[in-house]
């Protein structure tokens, strides 16, 4: 059982490389399930 952590670097790149998508786009995109709430933080 591997487990990922995020860390702010990596989450950085991430919006870098698809910052130019929706909120919506970015949850389909990531690579661990993620909830409508958590989402839409921020």
């Amino acid at each position: 059982m591997g487990i990922k952590l995020l860390t702010l670097e990596n989450f950085a790149k991430f919006v870098e490389v698809n910052g130019d998508k929706t909120k919506v786009e970015m949850a389909k995109l990531w690579p661990e399930e993620i909830s409508d709430r958590t989402s839409s933080r921020g």
